[in-house]
């Protein structure tokens, strides 16, 4: 993986440069591909704290097939890029920073704590997520299309004092 200014790069493999993947109507950053195979993920010059997570789940994107020597699957590229829409749609300057974790089922998950608070967000590739809140009001669900909303409420409830 190849960190510039304004991108980050990462070799895959061939057959993950289909036209037409994961692609998403508006996204803040940019997905371009070269015929060498190198993926570059140009963000936003604003975006300061995503920086360290997107670096983190594009490297994710190198685990290849029982990654974990328990029969884990390859990480999903869609799940990984719902994941990156999902820290860009988090209005805040500076949030609790997560934890990218690699499933072993294909997806991934982010991990954020702070102070009795646990939220923990799983991206399926087909574009739905699954949260638990651990702490006050805690909950878990399954919701079957992300949106914007869903970042900013469930980032909210993180940080509420």
């Amino acid at each position: 993986m190849i960190v510039m200014d304004d991108a980050i790069s990462h070799q895959v493999q061939p057959a993950m440069l289909e036209e037409g993947q994961n692609h998403r109507a508006v996204r803040p950053y940019v997905i371009q591909r070269s015929a060498q195979g190198v993926k570059v993920i140009k963000i936003p010059p604003e975006w300061t704290w995503q920086r360290e997570p997107v670096k983190q789940l594009i490297e994710c994107l190198s685990l290849k097939e029982n990654w974990n020597s328990y029969g884990s699957r390859p990480l999903a590229e869609d799940s990984i890029f719902f994941a990156i829409d999902f820290l860009s749609a988090i209005p805040h300057a500076n949030p609790p920073r997560p934890t990218v974790v690699p499933l072993p089922s294909g997806r991934v998950q982010l991990e954020w704590r702070k102070g009795e608070r646990e939220l923990d967000v799983e991206f399926w590739p087909d574009g739905s997520i699954e949260f638990l809140k651990e702490g006050p009001e805690g909950e878990e669900r399954k919701i079957p299309a992300f949106a914007t909303a869903h970042a900013q409420s469930l980032i909210a409830w993180l940080i509420a004092v």
